[in-house]
């Protein structure tokens, strides 16, 4: 099951969303990949990497990972 999730901190600017999956090994930045517009895969990180100050993947023990964002401000 995925899990999507935002966390807001009070006083703290910006917001920190995550997504969690079951499954293991680190998703692919795809850089300069051109998604066609029916493909299921491909965009996610382009866009994280698109807004985000900085981001990064967690591994989660037998659980999978959860890859996480910090968006402090509009780019």
């Amino acid at each position: 099951m995925w899990t999507v999730s935002v966390r807001i901190a009070p006083g703290s600017p910006g917001c920190w969303p995550s997504t969690s999956s079951p499954s293991g090994g680190s998703p692919r930045s795809w850089g300069g990949y051109d998604a066609a517009i029916l493909d299921e895969e491909g965009r996610g990180l382009m866009l994280v990497e698109a807004v985000a100050d900085r981001w990064g993947i967690r591994e989660r023990r037998g659980l999978g990972k959860t890859v996480w964002a910090r968006i402090t401000e509009a780019r």
